[in-house]
């Protein structure tokens, strides 16, 4: 009888193999689909500076700092990330594709067909070791859940826009090192068996593709106390401990290359209470995003809360109550349901401490590893309708489908709006109306094409939500070009005061007000910009039209001359000192 019962078992899993197989080449096919008209976007918002005008990417005598450095010293720019993987994703893009923007799409397309296809195969194996009835809808959830998974909205931003490669790099990676572990032999020393090996060097890769990787030893714990029941605390232990090489390696790198664990801090308004509570309903709001993907958005406007008692921590609180005490639940009927659970909300963890995030804490990008979890789940819960009833087979997966071609539907739409700027901003300035960077963006793109009536209604927009120096800057330039002299030197004054170290708004005050034939007037902001950027050649060229126009030609001849030198490339410059060498004034 052990016999033929072990005869009947291997066979059922060869069946589903088969099964697995076709779901892999499936999944993948619909997950390249789905995302095939990025192929026809461009370089949109951190794009340009990330990849277009990264210097780092171009050669490979850049290693030695994409080491050493954080992810935005190569722009000057301090920051809180840092992710060497990255710029050697791009360098390998730039490499192969030069700036063709479609080639470095076609890059994050198939890192996120190859976390589709470990999605199918992770949840096939969670659900493997766990007693099964053996009906198409078991053999079915692991596909479900790569269908899902390759086809949900809230993936497009870190899909469609390239500068999402961080999320896909990790996510891949992470759970790479995740399936190597699972399927790495428990007995002996296990450091030493090839998978074990591959799997740390994995974790290792993920760490460096960002910081979000961290939470994988957590999720390893989870695992071990949730689905390995049977191993003793001395046993998961030594499992998991090996995790701890890698962390060590990131922490050395990382404090090296940035020196702090969070250089820059946001939100500094906040108190430590309020950044707690306000954990709450961020939280809330991302498991909304997850389960219902609408009104999606490259920038959610926040507006931090700073009582107790408001509805929206209340509500949240509660939510989040509930989730624990369904996770109390699962410890008790179900550890893969448990670990699926804390798979949507452990890698969540990090991007719930507001000061450590950027300009946008309510990021969609950040859904895409805590959504693996999200499909197992579903995953789980076919597994168990399948159970109940095997006459709900066909309506099961029909609804399931629907789902998918629904999700589909929404992704293609979506990636549209990533197609250009223009697209991007003008979607979000009408989903999140409060954001300031969307209304400050969306106003540099209608400046650019000119529209300065509408450019200035947005930028004043922005000014309402938060002052910006940046946003005044723009304002300024928007209202000289209109002639509204007084206004822009205003708003360039305005900027100063905000920042009295922003170098641009000293030069186009002193620019204005040469408009304006405040020769006098316009020497001292000048000056101030060269102060502050000594090497600044437009500075100077402008400081050298001042002197010109006062008569003091001298101090005109050695500015012309300096903004010469500092940017032979420039006609304007070359021609304007040539001129003045022979007596003739070109009109500035």
């Amino acid at each position: 009888m052990a016999g033929e019962a072990e005869s009947v078992k291997t066979e059922c899993w060869l069946t589903e193999d088969r099964y697995l197989t076709r779901w892999v080449a499936a999944v993948f096919i619909v997950s390249i689909a789905v995302y095939a008209n990025t192929l026809f976007n461009g370089f949109v918002y951190d794009d340009v500076d990330q990849v277009v005008a990264n210097p780092w990417i171009r050669s490979g005598e850049h290693i030695g700092e994409i080491f050493s450095s954080g992810s935005w010293a190569y722009s000057g720019v301090t920051s809180n990330y840092y992710r060497p993987v990255m710029h050697l994703l791009y360098m390998f893009g730039y490499a192969v594709f030069g700036l063709v923007p479609a080639g470095f799409h076609a890059m994050n397309i198939l890192f996120h067909g190859g976390v589709s296809i470990l999605v199918v195969i992770v949840t096939a194996h969670l659900l493997r070791d766990q007693p099964a009835p053996g009906r198409p809808p078991y053999r079915y959830a692991p596909g479900i859940a790569g269908l899902l998974f390759a086809t949900h909205p809230i993936h497009t931003e870190a899909v469609a826009w390239i500068s999402g490669i961080p999320d896909l790099a990790f996510s891949f990676f992470g759970l790479l090192a995740f399936f190597l572990y699972l399927i790495a032999p428990e007995e002996g020393k296990r450091i030493r068996s090839i998978p074990s090996l591959l799997s740390l060097g994995f974790f290792l890769i993920a760490l460096l593709s960002k910081e979000t990787a961290l939470v994988l030893p957590l999720l390893l714990v989870v695992y071990e106390v949730a689905v390995r029941k049977g191993n003793s605390f001395r046993d998961s232990f030594a499992r998991v401990a090996p995790y701890g090489a890698p962390l060590l390696i990131l922490f050395l790198l990382r404090t090296a290359a940035i020196g702090t664990l969070a250089p820059v801090a946001r939100h500094q308004e906040l108190s430590p209470y309020h950044i707690v509570l306000n954990v709450f309903p961020l939280f809330f709001e991302y498991a909304a995003k997850l389960i219902l993907p609408v009104r999606l958005s490259v920038f959610h406007g926040f507006q931090p809360v700073t009582s107790l008692f408001n509805p929206a921590v209340l509500v949240s609180v509660v939510f989040a109550a509930m989730v624990l005490v369904a996770a109390e639940m699962l410890r008790r009927r179900s550890g893969p349901a448990l670990f699926g659970l804390a798979l949507i909300v452990v890698p969540l963890i990090p991007v719930l401490y507001i000061p450590y995030l950027g300009e946008n804490p309510l990021a969609e990008r950040y859904l895409y590893f805590p959504s693996i979890g999200f499909v197992m789940l579903v995953a789980l819960g076919l597994r168990r309708l399948s159970a109940a009833s095997g006459r709900r087979t066909f309506f099961v997966i029909l609804a399931s489908l629907s789902l998918v071609a629904l999700y589909s539907a929404e992704t293609v739409a979506r990636n549209i709006v990533w197609k250009s700027d223009r697209t991007l901003w003008q979607d979000t300035v009408i989903k999140s109306p409060d954001a300031p960077i969307a209304q400050f963006n969306y106003g540099a793109i209608l400046q650019g094409e000119g529209d300065m009536a509408g450019a200035i209604d947005h930028y004043l927009t922005a000014l309402k939500i938060r002052p910006s120096e940046k946003v005044c800057n723009n304002l300024g330039l928007a209202y000289d070009s209109m002639g509204r002299t007084e206004e822009a030197i205003e708003q360039f004054r305005m900027a100063i005061r905000l920042n009295p170290d922003f170098v641009m708004a000293y030069n186009n005050l002193g620019v204005t007000l040469l408009h304006a034939g405040a020769f006098t007037e316009a020497i001292e902001p000048l000056q101030a910009a060269i102060r502050l950027k000594p090497r600044y050649a437009d500075a100077y060229y402008n400081l050298g039209v001042g002197y010109e126009a006062l008569g003091l030609r001298d101090k005109a001849m050695d500015n012309y001359r300096q903004a010469a030198e500092l940017a032979p490339g420039n006609e304007q410059f070359r021609v304007r000192l040539e001129e003045f060498r022979e007596n003739r004034h070109a009109v500035h």
